[in-house]
Formats: C-alpha cells, structure tokens, sequence
C-alpha cells in the first residue's frame, strides 16, 4: 500500500476519533497577525449589557485607535536589492454587533448567534516614510461575518450550519496600492454530533469550504478552494480532564491555470489530554500525524513528520468555572507547537515554535496580557510557474513579542494601549524572477506597532 492509501486509510480510522486547520499564510512566509486588541478576540468582553429581545440579546459597540507602525510594508531595509523601510500612523474605527440567544427555561429546538463587525484602515505618513511610498493610498475596510445556526444544543443528536465572511487588509513590498494582499474568505459549512450519556463522551464529524480571493490581479493565480472533512472526539473521565483526538482530511484546489502552486490534500491524525492537576496547574499534551501530497511540480517535497503541542498552565487566581467576565483566570502558560501550514512560497512551510504568556485580571477593572514566541520556519525547495526550480530549501528564525492593557473605566467603556514586536531572521534573498537570477526579495525584516484606543460597549 502507497503512503497515500495508508494515509487515506488512517483517517478512515480516525475518522472515529477528530479536526484541524492548513491556514495561508502572506508572502513573506510568517502570517503577521491582524494587530487587534484581544478584547475583540474574546467573546467575554465583546459583548454589552445589550437590547434584549424575546429570544436573543443584541449587543452592539464601537472602538477606535490611534497607533504607529515602524514597517508597513514588511520590507527589509537592505541596499541590494533596494527595499527601504517606510513608517505610517494608522487609525482605525470598528463597529461591531453581535447576536447570543438568551437563557430560557426549556432548552430550545435552534439557537442562532452571529457576529458582525468592520474596521476602517487610515494611514498616514510616519516619522520616516520612504520617498515614493504613499500610506494614504492604502486606506480601506476590513470585514468579518459570522453566523451558526444551532439545531437542537445540548441534545444527544445536534448538529450546526454555519457561514462567514472575512476581508484583510494587508499592504505588500511593493508598495502598490495595486499590488496589495487584500483578500475576500468565505466560508460556509455543516457538523453534526452525537453526545451519549450526559455529555462526557461526544464525536462530530463536519465539512467545511473555504475560498481564497486575492483583489489585485497580479496575485490571482493564488486563489484557491480548501474543502475539509474534520472529525473530533472528547472523552471527559475527571471533572476538567478530558481525552480528545482530532483528524482531518484537506483538498486545496487552485483556480488558475498558470501558478507557482500545486493542488493538493493532506491527512492529518492527533490525540491528546487536556485538563486540570491541581487548582493551580493545568496541562495540554498531544501529538499525532500529518502528510501533505501536493501534485508534483519540478520535484517539490511533501510534509510528512510528527506535529505536536504541549502546555504548561499556571493559574495565579482560581480557574474558571464558566465563560463569565468575573471568572477570567489570571494565568502563566510555557508552551510548545509542531505543525505544518501552507504558504505562498512554496506549497507549505514547517514551524516549531515555544511560547509563554502571561495574563492578569485586577478586580475586573485591568486586563493585562504578555506574550512571547520564537520559531524555527522551515520552506521547502520552491519553483517558478513553469517548473523551473526556483531557490532551495532554507529556514527562518521568527521572533514575536506583545503586550496589552486595558482599564474598565466602566462596564461599557475601556481604554487601552497595545504593542508588538515581530523580527524574522533571515539571510535568504528568495528569487523572484525565472530569468535573471539578481532579482529577489530579502526574507529578513522586523516590525513595531503600537496603538491607544478606547471601546464602549452599548
């Protein structure tokens, strides 16, 4: 049996038993992380006291930021080839709504939730823009859509349907308002879930699709379709300890006809523990498969090793006992990833990184949270349009840094201030055109930002 049977076969089995995700990556070969407070990633504090409905509460805000950015463009700095660096000020404005259903007495038949938000992108000149750059010209909107429809929550047969829209707004090098990374994602997709006895054991299987749509011409031939069949199983045999395992089986399928990628699926199979030792230690440990088998293209590699994750969670305040603002646990978490992701150069790169993050909740009135990272990046031998190889293969050290605070003046309003640090170490000038070798693109580059903001919550 070849090793994509044995592999196809392997979710068959684990099929039974799991999920996970191959998200793109920008250009550059590191995803920089869209600079939001985490405030707007965690549902707990996106929500107000709200309008409530007979059945559901309606919870909209709006936030706003003044804040710097040392490298918009994520160039380098280097002379040879020329990639200067230029600086902005960036403001933003994001409303946002979201939709929960109320508790009722008798659970209900469907549930329906869903979260909309934009945020306008101003920038500005910074302190050392170079000349010929222009920031203004990349004004614009981000957009994220989500809704679930839940049928039948908390029974022992449910199931969810579930769309989103999301718009990113992401400069290139090039600095050409043209020439951006901008780009559309919708998705849409379907689980079901079997919970027998109680909960403690419950398995979903579900189907998801995702399409990739690059704004500027120059970028289209990487629009692409991801279709993902996930399966996930939790065991919970102690009060906050639970086995669980995850498999997934990817198609990645590109649109154009002519591209620097291939189509492709990929397999991939983990089991873990995740749970509580003690009041004060908790702990995450899994590890598993993954096989990548990318249609062959000029003799470029598949991933095919181990992935992996294990944390260290140390609760300075008591763990929480439910969702709820005042229960947020302060917490120092030491971790360690292994994973594969696909990437723009190239079909995938490798990443192992080791993290650890601090969080701090004062009386409900300041949040403060730290983290901190570095990885090793691993790309594989890349080729251009036509098979020709490209460059060979190389490694990047990536570092990340970041910090956020924030003060509850009141339940509804915060203020805050944010900064982040990100650096990849590099000496690989990647190639960039087939015929002549003396054109690349420097892979080294680091970026500050910084912002202050402030929230209301209706």
């Amino acid at each position: 049996m070849n090793r994509r049977a044995t592999h196809c076969a392997l979710f068959g089995l684990g099929a039974l038993l799991t999920g996970g995700t191959a998200a793109a990556q920008d250009m550059k070969g590191l995803a920089t992380p869209p600079f939001s407070q985490p405030w707007m990633r965690d549902s707990r504090y996106t929500s107000g006291q709200g309008y409530d409905t007979d059945r559901y509460k309606l919870s909209p805000g709006v936030a706003a930021s003044v804040g710097y950015d040392s490298n918009l463009f994520l160039r380098s700095g280097s002379t040879t080839p020329s990639e200067p660096v230029s600086d902005a000020f960036v403001f933003t404005l994001s409303p946002f709504l979201t939709v929960t259903p109320r508790q009722t007495p008798i659970p209900p038949t469907y549930v329906f939730s869903a979260t909309l938000a934009a945020t306008y992108f101003e920038y500005m000149k910074g302190f050392n823009t170079a000349a010929g750059d222009d920031p203004s010209k990349f004004r614009n909107v981000g957009i994220t859509a989500a809704s679930k429809l839940a049928i039948s929550p908390g029974r022992r047969w449910s199931g969810d349907v579930h769309a989103a829209l999301g718009r990113s707004i992401q400069p290139s090098s090039l600095g050409d308002p043209s020439a951006t990374y901008n780009r559309t994602v919708p998705t849409a997709g379907a689980a079901l879930q079997w919970a027998p006895g109680g909960g403690l054991f419950a398995w979903k299987f579900g189907y998801d699709v995702a399409y990739s749509y690059f704004e500027a011409e120059r970028f289209r031939p990487l629009n692409s379709f991801n279709h993902q069949l996930a399966t996930t199983s939790t065991w919970r045999f102690l009060p906050r300890t639970s086995i669980f395992s995850q498999s997934t089986y990817t198609m990645l399928r590109y649109t154009a006809g002519t591209t620097t990628q291939t189509d492709g699926d990929a397999v991939s199979t983990v089991v873990g523990v995740n749970g509580l030792v003690t009041s004060g230690f908790g702990f995450l440990a899994a590890a598993g498969w993954a096989s990548t088998f990318f249609n062959d293209k000029g003799g470029q590699q598949d991933f095919d090793s181990f992935i992996a994750q294990a944390e260290a969670r140390f609760y300075l305040s008591a763990p929480p006992k439910n969702d709820t603002p005042g229960n947020y646990p302060s917490s120092f978490v030491l971790g360690y990833v292994r994973d594969w992701t696909q990437s723009y150069i190239g079909n995938f790169y490798q990443r192992d990184r080791g993290y650890a993050s601090l969080a701090y909740f004062f009386n409900g009135k300041v949040l403060a949270n730290a983290t901190a990272g570095v990885s090793r990046i691993h790309f594989p031998p890349t080729v251009f349009d036509n098979g020709a190889p490209r460059d060979t293969a190389y490694s990047n050290l990536a570092l990340d840094a970041a910090g956020f605070l924030e003060y509850r003046v009141t339940p509804h309003v915060g203020i805050n201030a944010a900064v982040q640090y990100t650096q990849m170490v590099s000496d690989k000038k990647l190639r960039t055109n087939a015929t002549d070798p003396n054109e690349v693109d420097d892979q080294k580059w680091t970026r500050i930002q910084a912002t202050l903001g402030a929230r209301y919550l209706f």
